[in-house]
């Protein structure tokens, strides 16, 4: 889920329902922030223990705060109480806005049943997407919901989650709030624990504060770095083909060069004989619309010839029929006669 399209889960509510010297006391935070002011001895650490990280984490041998005293559930629930058993919640609201515009509230909680007699604590944990006070009670009109009871309303609606492992709380949590696997959520804990200490700003040592930050960064999975290892072998790889593919388009370059400089002399051979040729099939043309010009005159002349012929055969005929009828005349015989006196 990217930030940009959707906002990330912030603080929005917190509450604590009669828990330690509490009855019922909500906090809103501003803007996922919330300030706490009061003199020494006033509860403010021991607010930020009930409330966060126990929360979302549910170790409850984690809660102290300030480090120079123990804090215990069963101490919490039994100091200042009178009676024989006590049940109680403490609970954290996040909220987000989607990228349609509209908030989704997840409520992260824990309950809390302490007995004077058994001397011990017990604890019970659950999320929703309702809110306390809104649409998911965690009391009746005879106070708080028994386990049984938050297990039943929690689960109402379907969409609910109970818990009685402390594990799989955190994990579930890990996952919804953070969507991160339970290794690395128990190393984010880690570093929120160390830094909501009252006292973490007091006597600051660069080299403590170093090593603090470093052994809270998570642990770098072996997968990961395995496939960063495959990654920058790909990346070499990569490199070397690109080297390779730089080098043979160098090599292709030169070679695309000389050709060039042949390709430019065989075009223009075969564009001066193109030429050439061109210049001599005008001339041919011009040779043989001549040739034709002259042809078509000599027909003129032949079919000429071909009549005078014509009538030089049908004359010389003419003359042979006449020499015929010369020679068969009287003029002929009296000739004949002529000759032989």
């Amino acid at each position: 889920m990217s930030i940009a399209s959707e906002e990330r889960f912030r603080l929005s509510r917190g509450g604590v329902l009669n828990v330690w010297q509490y009855d019922e006391q909500v906090f809103d935070f501003a803007e996922g922030r919330l300030l706490l002011r009061g003199a020494n001895g006033a509860g403010k650490s021991k607010t930020l223990e009930l409330l966060m990280p126990f929360v979302i984490d549910g170790d409850k041998a984690r809660m102290t705060a300030s480090g120079k005293h123990t804090t215990s559930l069963l101490w919490l629930m039994l100091d200042g109480h009178d009676g024989g058993g006590r049940t109680g919640y403490v609970w954290i609201e996040f909220a987000r806005r989607t990228s349609d515009g509209q908030e989704v509230t997840m409520t992260c909680g824990v309950g809390l049943r302490a007995s004077e007699s058994a001397r011990q604590a017990t604890s019970w944990f659950f999320t929703s997407p309702r809110r306390v006070g809104v649409d998911l009670l965690l009391e009746d009109e005879t106070g708080p919901l028994s386990q049984a009871q938050l297990k039943s309303e929690v689960e109402s609606d379907g969409e609910g989650r109970f818990f009685d492992s402390p594990r799989r709380y955190k994990e579930h949590v890990g996952r919804a709030l953070f969507g991160l696997p339970v290794e690395q959520y128990d190393e984010l804990l880690r570093l929120i624990y160390w830094l909501r200490q009252p006292q973490v700003g007091e006597d600051i040592d660069p080299k403590r504060l170093a090593e603090q930050l470093v052994n809270a960064l998570p642990q770098v999975d072996d997968s990961a770095v395995r496939a960063a290892g495959d990654t920058f072998d790909e990346l070499e790889a990569f490199g070397e083909e690109i080297e390779r593919r730089d080098r043979a388009a160098r090599a292709i370059t030169e070679v695309v060069a000389t050709y060039a400089v042949y390709a430019r002399s065989v075009v223009a051979g075969r564009a001066a004989a193109v030429v050439e040729a061109a210049t001599r099939l005008r001339r041919s043309e011009s040779t043989l619309r001549r040739s034709e010009r002259e042809l078509s005159a000599a027909r003129v002349e032949l079919g000429d010839v071909d009549t005078g012929r014509a009538e030089q055969i049908g004359l010389a005929d003419e003359t042979q029929r006449r020499i015929t009828a010369l020679e068969q005349g009287p003029q002929a015989r009296t000739r004949g006669r002529l000759r032989a006196l």
